[in-house]
């Protein structure tokens, strides 16, 4: 029998009349029953439903099911089953799970993009929750590339979204979740198995601003916003990599103008947080902070790199405890800026000559707005190849063109030089992005990359736009053409050790003078001693230690005032964190001598989970409507 629903009218003096939000229960956990209760028609048992509204619930039994058919959403509402996930971060190993609530996915996928739910347009009038499921993989053959569990935002900024209770085992998808448009919230007390999962999930704030703003161009026309909620945090999860020899099964990842917050998680046998840059052909993500999370690596080696993978933007990466391991690279985080040998578009690759990008333009590795880039070789190619070119009419010195970048102007393609002989060159290249070849009798020039556009280190510049909508025509809208957007300097902070040996950034291969260290990047500092000054590095200790000498950052573009510099992370200030202590603050050198506050966590557990801030005033004047 459908349930009887108990309707109250919300009787505010000077306010409009407001229904209460009901709870409807499913009669199983078939796609049918819940898709009856949720968008309305009639399920199994007979009952007839109306759809349900924004503020609804739907609980869903006990029981399994397959799924056949993608439930889509529309409306911000909870789904709430009955499967129970115990303990934190504090568990050894992660946590615990009961599964009651089971869905498994049988979806057929013409086309790779049916999830198993999809919440679609959430405004920010709304607030969805999926919480207490299972979800299994079944017997497809199709992943599901646009994510497992989808949740998409206009550009109205929707900032309660919870995900939390949820067992996602071994799903075959591109990612288990795909947060994208603009929102924010938190995604946590989950159990993630992967093992067909690429990547555990993904975040998008391509909408971030609003308006007409896509492809994250809003999200890089803002600052950082650190330790603030404009992120989707991901908190005290489990993550489990079950394909043992691929290293980045489970992982997270961002991409068009992406910010998230990565703390007190279990990782078994998966990486640190990831991030995609410009490569792709939209912007790049934003803005990553990662801490108190357990990582325990696997001996699949992923060159060492733990601490993840970062192609643009900018990271915050501290207090993480890395388990027991032979790699001695263990929680390295590797920076790759992609484009400095793959150039989609609409951007193009990072050849030393493209306008998006801050190139050499006097020979020396300095930048003056206006000049044309340096053109240090040219010439024409008499053997050609994949990621290789000869010219046999050239002379170089060995090794001369490392770090420097190679645009063979006949087919548009860029190579970052890996090594040269006298007449050979040879690519740096990434798995996957092996797009340089060059051909007979192409011509070709050698220039320098110095800041590529939205690169790693670099944050708030120029909004761009598309003109008419189209991703494939980006402009700055500062200058009303295709130019470098002016990005700031935001370096990378990185303040982890493992058994008393720092954790380091470090650039992967190519990277030439685009990232780097006590520039563009901050590794942490061990060897300063109080009272010392600090001039390289993140030192940590006691506020009362703080060096009253420091040095200031460095931005050679020009545009950053007061650019951070050198950091100090004092441990005995800062909101209180889950154990009553404090959570500490960063401070940053922003001229000489000077310090700056940058950086507090924000309140842990999210207020989403905690219920923070207090509930209102309960409503006075209620009336029951028969």
């Amino acid at each position: 029998m459908k349930y009887a629903q108990l309707v109250i009218i919300l009787l505010g003096a000077g306010s409009a009349n407001l229904v209460a939000q009901v709870t409807h229960t499913a009669v199983s956990v078939s796609y049918a029953d819940v898709n009856a209760v949720i968008n309305g028609g009639r399920d199994s048992a007979g009952n007839v439903w109306s759809a349900l509204n924004n503020g609804d619930t739907c609980i869903i039994p006990a029981g399994k099911a397959t799924w056949t058919t993608c439930l889509s959403i529309t409306k911000g509402i909870t789904l709430l089953g009955a499967t129970i996930v115990t303990g934190d971060h504090t568990t050894v190993n992660g946590m615990a799970v009961t599964d009651k609530t089971i869905i498994i996915d049988h979806i057929t996928r013409s086309n790779g993009n049916a999830p198993i739910i999809f919440f679609n347009n959430i405004n920010s009038s709304q607030s969805v929750r999926i919480s207490g499921l299972t979800f299994l993989g079944g017997t497809v053959t199709a992943a599901a590339e646009s994510g497992s569990i989808v949740v998409h935002g206009t550009n109205s900024n929707c900032q309660n979204l919870r995900i939390d209770h949820c067992n996602f085992h071994n799903l075959y998808s591109a990612k288990t979740i795909s947060i994208t448009g603009w929102i924010y919230g938190v995604i946590d007390h989950n159990i993630f198995d992967c093992i067909n999962s690429y990547e555990a999930g993904e975040i998008v704030h391509s909408l971030y601003g609003g308006g007409s703003n896509i492809d994250g161009d809003g999200s890089w026309a803002d600052g950082p916003n650190w330790g603030s909620n404009k992120f989707v945090f991901i908190e005290d999860n489990t993550f489990n990599n079950n394909n043992p020899g691929s290293a980045p099964t489970c992982t997270w990842d961002a991409v068009p103008g992406g910010r998230y917050v990565e703390r007190y998680n279990v990782l078994n046998g998966t990486i640190l947080s990831s991030g995609h840059g410009e490569e792709i052909g939209y912007t790049s993500m934003r803005a990553i902070e990662e801490y108190g999370n357990i990582i325990y690596p696997t001996a699949a080696t992923n060159g060492g790199n733990w601490g993840g993978l970062l192609r643009g933007g900018t990271v915050l990466s501290y207090n993480n405890t890395w388990g027991t391991t032979n790699d001695g690279l263990v929680g390295n985080k590797a920076i790759e800026v992609f484009r400095l040998w793959a150039g989609m578009n609409p951007f193009g690759g990072a050849s030393g000559a493209n306008v998006w990008d801050v190139n050499d333009t006097e020979g020396n590795g300095t930048y003056v707005p206006g000049h044309s880039p340096h053109l240090y070789a040219s010439g024409t190619v008499t053997t050609g190849g994949p990621l290789a070119l000869t010219d046999s009419k050239a002379n170089w010195t060995p090794n001369r063109w490392v770090g420097y970048s190679v645009l063979d102007t006949t087919n548009n393609l860029t190579c970052a030089v890996l090594s040269n002989t006298a007449t050979d060159i040879t690519c740096a290249a990434s798995s996957g992005y092996t797009d340089f070849k060059s051909n007979i009798g192409d011509t070709y020039q050698i220039h320098r990359v110095l800041v590529p556009l939205v690169g790693v280190g670099r944050g708030k510049g120029d909004l761009l736009a598309r003109r008419n909508g189209d991703n494939l025509q980006p402009y700055n809208t500062t200058t009303g053409t295709a130019a470098w957007p002016h990005n700031q300097l935001e370096p990378c902070y990185v303040w982890d050790s493992y058994k008393g040996n720092p954790v380091r950034m470090h650039p992967g291969t190519g990277q030439g003078q685009t990232a780097l260290e006590n520039r563009d990047y901050y590794n942490f500092n061990a060897t300063w001693t109080p009272g010392k000054p600090l001039t390289t590095g993140v030192a940590v200790g006691a506020l009362a230690n703080r060096p009253t000498q420091c040095t200031p950052g460095t931005d050679i573009t020009g545009v950053t005032s007061n650019p951070p510099g050198v950091a100090y992370w004092a441990t005995d200030t800062g909101p209180a964190n889950q154990n009553g202590a404090v959570s500490g603050t960063l401070y940053v050198c922003t001229a000489t001598n000077t310090w700056t506050q940058y950086y507090q966590p924000y309140v842990y557990p999210h207020p989403v989970v905690s219920g923070a801030p207090s509930a209102p005033a309960a409503p006075k004047n209620l009336h029951v409507v028969p």
